[in-house]
């Protein structure tokens, strides 16, 4: 389980990492404050998409996808309904690409929030849903259809023979798993257990 939530943890920070994965922001891809103006604007544009163009890096495998994104960030904040959306919404397209169609909570919905959501779904999935599989399939491998522990059989086999004395039961029976499992809950059954074991007709009919 920890192994699983590290690589998961080490893929969330390698996808992260990746700049075209990440979120897109025209006024970082521009190198432009939120503040400018759209003189500014234009010849950042001018400028960046002639150090940028694919021809200007032929050796760059990447150079076609900055040069798009340079020309969509561009796009985005010429465009007053664009920008204003992406303000606003942080999508230039408005609010409709980015509504959710299932009924989840907000808090779940919330950036601040998606570690720990993802975190918790983890232990869940890994811990919780294991953990009771374990617990109802693992009475079934250790008790037969009656409910008896099947270790039982192994222990009772050694000793069960048909030269068996009716009074050895009673000592057979004490060294099955249900028997050594059982513990005095108080003082008083202590005593009690105490007082039997110096019964004499007890000791006479167990054997030693």
């Amino acid at each position: 389980m920890l192994g699983l939530l590290y690589l998961t943890f080490l893929n969330f920070n390698k996808v992260m990492s990746i700049e075209h994965i990440g979120k897109f922001d025209p006024y970082e891809i521009l190198e432009v404050d939120t503040d400018a103006t759209m003189k500014q604007i234009k010849s950042r544009y001018r400028k960046l998409s002639l150090t940028k163009h694919p021809d200007k890096n032929p050796d760059d495998p990447l150079a076609v996808q900055e040069f798009i994104r340079l020309t969509k960030a561009y796009r985005i904040l010429t465009d007053d309904t664009a920008r204003d959306n992406y303000r606003k919404y942080g999508n230039p397209d408005g609010p409709g690409s980015y509504s959710v169609g299932i009924a989840l909570p907000h808090i779940l919905l919330k950036k601040e929030n998606h570690i720990p959501v993802l975190l918790t779904a983890f232990f869940f999935l890994l811990v919780v849903v294991p953990g009771y599989i374990w617990y109802s399939v693992g009475d079934s491998l250790r008790l037969d259809e009656n409910n008896v522990h099947t270790d039982n059989r192994k222990i009772i086999g050694a000793f069960l023979n048909e030269n068996m004395l009716q009074k050895q039961y009673v000592d057979l029976v004490g060294r099955t798993i249900e028997m050594q499992e059982m513990r005095c809950s108080s003082n008083e059954e202590i005593a009690l257990l105490t007082k039997l074991a110096k019964d004499d007709q007890i000791k006479e009919f167990m054997p030693k």
